[in-house]
């Protein structure tokens, strides 16, 4: 039977984190082929995710299990990080979409979108919703849409049209309300419950059995 490390799941957010990091190192250098650099990057970032995702895939299929401790801190004092059937499910879907979506933007973004940074916004998009999709408290879930958040509003200002930036308002303004709303209700569940944590919640208070 197949086994795999629990410190596979740190990979969906360091894989992204990371190439979009080089790729924003080599913008600032200014390098005279920076663009050309941040596309493999993003190529790179893509392929690896989608290979992490179906293997995670395939594991927990199988009906397995895999949950990591970020920094062997115990649960709740740590961050856990957790996977089951769905979450495999999710994780391939997103990174097939993302993987699909590549060659769209090589083909149909002008070169001034490209210079401002792109690729780099849409891998740290695919970082916040991997870890949207393994996080198991929900601190780390705010987190993670906060990243979302951040990077899609550069994603849609991106050019500076009057149309985008009118656009770009509104969105942020909608999400910082869905922002707000999540905050409280982390703040409610802990005050509640005293932990953050999901898995802890479910197995010391019974919720869906109550």
């Amino acid at each position: 039977m197949m086994t795999l490390s629990p410190s596979l799941l740190a990979f969906p957010v360091a894989i992204p984190l990371a190439c979009a990091a080089l790729g924003v190192i080599f913008q600032l250098l200014r390098g005279p082929s920076f663009v050309q650099v941040q596309k493999v990057l993003a190529g790179v970032a893509l392929g690896s995710n989608l290979l992490v995702a179906l293997l995670v895939l395939a594991y927990t299929l199988a009906g397995n299990r895999i949950v990591l401790q970020v920094g062997l801190w115990p649960a709740p004092f740590g961050i856990t990080v957790y996977a089951d059937a769905l979450t495999g499910i999710m994780l391939t879907t997103n990174g097939l979409l993302a993987l699909l979506i590549f060659p769209y933007a090589l083909a149909s973004l002008d070169l001034r979108r490209e210079r401002l940074g792109y690729y780099p916004m849409a891998l740290l998009l695919l970082m916040g919703v991997n870890g949207a999709f393994i996080t198991g408290d929900l601190f780390n879930l705010y987190v993670f849409y906060e990243v979302m958040l951040m990077a899609s509003f550069v994603l849609l200002a991106l050019g500076g049209t009057p149309s985008q930036i009118n656009a770009s308002i509104r969105y942020v303004v909608l999400n910082l309300m869905g922002s707000i709303m999540l905050l409280l209700a982390a703040g409610l569940t802990y005050g509640t419950l005293g932990t953050l944590n999901m898995a802890r919640a479910l197995a010391e208070h019974d919720i869906f059995t109550a």
